[in-house]
């Protein structure tokens, strides 16, 4: 992953709030994701295009945990949110 391409939410999926977990519906598969405390801070911040590190670099500020570390699990997280067709490539 290049870690200055921006990613940004797709508009495949709807999302609701339960107590502090974010859920997520995938429209065309049906399949569901929840997210916690990191994961729906990584999401929250795809609503506009963000890259890999512009999203760490909020993230460390934010929890205790150290850039590279972050950006491994970044990277990772984002990945695999393209890959379920739920972030995709901001032009």
């Amino acid at each position: 992953m290049n870690l200055n391409t921006r990613y940004v939410w797709s508009d495949n999926f709807c999302s609701t709030e339960i107590d502090d977990t974010l859920v997520l519906l995938v429209i065309d598969s049906g399949k569901y994701f929840s997210f916690s405390k990191t994961a729906k801070a990584i999401w929250q911040l795809l609503e506009s295009p963000s890259s890999a590190e512009e999203v760490t670099a909020h993230l460390v500020t934010r929890f205790d945990i150290s850039v590279e570390r972050c950006l491994s699990e970044t990277t990772a997280f984002i990945s695999a949110l393209e890959s379920r067709e739920l972030v995709k490539k901001a032009v």
